[in-house]
């Protein structure tokens, strides 16, 4: 997240919320200060008792740190939430929220570092320097991810866990494309890779397991065909190319 300014034109060190009703109603919205000088991201963390967002910010001497906040509707304000951590390496800026079960947590990508956060686990995996631009959730249990970065690299990034419990992680470059602007699962494990730079479009099917992390495929196209399907009395839309290229590893 960047700086902002809220609806009266006051300089942003504030974070505006919009609450809605169980009927999805949008309710007044209000702002709640921030005290971080410079906040690089926020996002929700998923699997909390109470809405918890993360924080990644840069400190007055450019020293990055991560802090959570609970957010309390009825007081308008935060709370300091289950965890933080200080000191990170590396400048992220960048904050990927993990789903559960089982995992939770929030992975912080920085140029040289990927580490995975949460209230009882700290793991990190050196990476090449690069800026990620835009990633991918693969599986609904957040266990792998597309990143696209700066250079138009594109990388699967695996959480190896046991149970609840994250022992490392590991990532793997695929290949190139063009520089990804939005990586957005589409279906049957297809995910959908689109770039500003010319509109060129990819689909990539990711290793249907973790055993098989060396087989994948990305599919480039420049037309892009949309079909309605019908598959056991529900409708599946699926959008493919006419002229396609594999590339199979």
């Amino acid at each position: 997240m960047r700086k902002v300014s809220d609806g009266i034109g006051r300089p942003t060190d504030n974070v505006q919320v919009i609450p809605f009703d169980n009927n999805g109603q949008l309710k007044e919205a209000f702002n709640i200060r921030l005290e971080e000088p410079e906040v690089l991201d926020i996002k929700f963390l998923y699997g909390c008792s109470k809405p918890t967002i993360v924080v990644l910010y840069q400190d007055n001497k450019d020293v990055h740190h991560v802090k959570t906040y609970e957010v309390v509707l009825e007081d308008k304000d935060f709370v300091e939430g289950p965890w933080s951590r200080n000191n990170l390496d590396n400048g992220p800026d960048l904050l990927i929220p993990v789903p559960p079960p089982p995992l939770c947590g929030v992975l912080i990508v920085g140029e040289e570092t990927i580490v995975y956060c949460s209230a009882n686990a700290f793991q990190t995996t050196q990476i090449d320097p690069s800026i990620t631009k835009a990633y991918g959730r693969v599986d609904p249990d957040g266990s792998r991810y597309l990143l696209g970065d700066h250079m138009g690299l594109l990388s699967l990034l695996v959480i190896i866990h046991t149970n609840e419990k994250v022992t490392e992680l590991k990532i793997m470059p695929l290949g190139e494309t063009s520089l990804a602007s939005t990586i957005s699962y589409l279906h049957r494990g297809f995910e959908y890779i689109v770039s500003s730079f010319g509109v060129i479009c990819y689909f990539i099917r990711p290793p249907v397991s973790l055993q098989n992390l060396n087989r994948y495929t990305l599919i480039h196209h420049q037309e892009i065909a949309y079909y309605l399907t019908i598959t056991e009395g529900k409708k599946e839309h699926i959008c493919f190319s006419k002229h396609l290229q594999y590339y199979c590893n």
